[in-house]
């Protein structure tokens, strides 16, 4: 027996609606504050705190994304410098959530080692105005 022309139309609809889609996370803006480093020192050091905006935008129809607990670090040539906490939270559907955390990052004489990062952004720092400029990510 044949379905109705009706049922199969709503039943694609549905399908196309229902579709989960990734969310798309952003890094909106980054500023740099309270910088102090030593550079002709015999051990040179590095000081800042970073703050950094991002937004996360859930494209999905009847959805609620909830995620986790996690962190976000700073990494220099591969190296941890710096980690903060981001707690968990929820993103509504079709809707956007702006999070704003404070990274606090800190080195001396690093030494090159390898780490895996999930968002890899790039950002020169001008240590003169103490600003963050050309972020890419």
């Amino acid at each position: 027996m044949d379905k109705p022309v009706h049922q199969e139309r709503i039943l694609l609809i549905s399908a196309s609606i229902l579709q989960l889609r990734n969310l798309e996370i952003k890094l909106t803006s980054a500023t740099l504050n309270q910088t102090s480093y030593k550079a002709n020192s015999s051990s040179p050091s590095f000081n800042a705190t970073i703050m950094a905006y991002f937004s996360i935008w859930n494209p999905n129809f009847g959805g609620i994304f909830n995620y986790e607990y996690s962190n976000m670090k700073v990494l220099y040539s591969g190296v941890k410098v710096g980690i903060t906490k981001i707690p968990n939270d929820r993103v509504n559907q079709r809707e956007t959530k702006h999070v704003n955390v404070t990274v606090i990052v800190k080195f001396a004489k690093i030494v090159h080692k390898r780490k895996i990062i999930d968002m890899a952004c790039i950002m020169n720092l001008n240590l003169t105005s103490q600003a963050i400029q050309g972020i890419h990510c």
